[in-house]
């Protein structure tokens, strides 16, 4: 499933997520998580995916879950520049 999102809408959710109170950090779904309920479901959980991306840390423990999360979205995301 492709989602398309503007360039200047995905900047602006980006600050956003930048500015919020809650981040990501350490957190990340688990790859079980992502397969069962985010990928039959990702056009609900494209800007949770996006959040944890822009807000987030790679530790050892969640590498492999932010990897899966970074695919997808470069697979899924088709962001657009509005002319």
């Amino acid at each position: 499933m492709r989602i398309t999102i503007s360039e200047e809408d995905f900047e602006k959710y980006c600050e956003v997520f930048d500015r919020m109170k809650w981040q990501a950090k350490e957190y990340a779904p688990t790859v079980e998580e992502i397969q069962k309920e985010i990928l039959p479901n990702m056009k609900q959980y494209a800007l949770f995916l996006i959040w944890i991306d822009c807000t987030g840390e790679e530790t050892p423990a969640n590498k492999e879950s932010r990897e899966w999360i970074r695919e997808i979205l470069k697979e899924s995301l088709e962001i657009i520049r509005e002319r």
